[in-house]
């Protein structure tokens, strides 16, 4: 199992170059930043817990949209080239922007771990798709 604590670190390693990088809340009033969070759901069947998935999701904020939709594309592709080993699926892309303050969020689904026993017959384990 992956924990959320790693997936974090991992991410914060492979984006920190593009640009400044902060977990829930940014550091900083100097644009450009990259903001991220994770949430953690419980996929549950009719035996309880069958998986742990997650989502991760990085909003970068610049007060220029040539250099948001820039950093969003090499976070997009960072992410994609320097976390294969970690389950993550491409979700969501949604661009905003609010007094010259462009924020472009991106959302990965992460399948972190799946907690159907093997043969329990629940069709809910790892072959959900997600």
């Amino acid at each position: 199992m992956i924990d959320s604590e790693t997936i974090g670190k991992a991410f914060e390693s492979t984006v920190g170059g593009i640009a400044p990088c902060y977990l829930s809340e940014a550091e900083t009033e100097e644009y450009p930043f990259i903001v991220y969070n994770q949430t953690v759901t419980a996929q549950n069947t009719k035996d309880g817990i069958g998986a742990l998935q997650s989502y991760l999701s990085a909003v970068v904020v610049s007060d220029d949209a040539d250099e948001a939709e820039e950093i969003a594309g090499q976070v997009a592709r960072a992410v994609r080239e320097g976390m294969q080993g970690y389950g993550l699926y491409p979700d969501t892309l949604d661009r905003d922007c609010t007094d010259n303050v462009w924020e472009i969020t991106l959302t990965w689904t992460i399948r972190q771990h799946d907690m159907t026993p093997a043969g329990s017959g629940s069709g809910s384990g790892s072959g959900s798709g997600a």
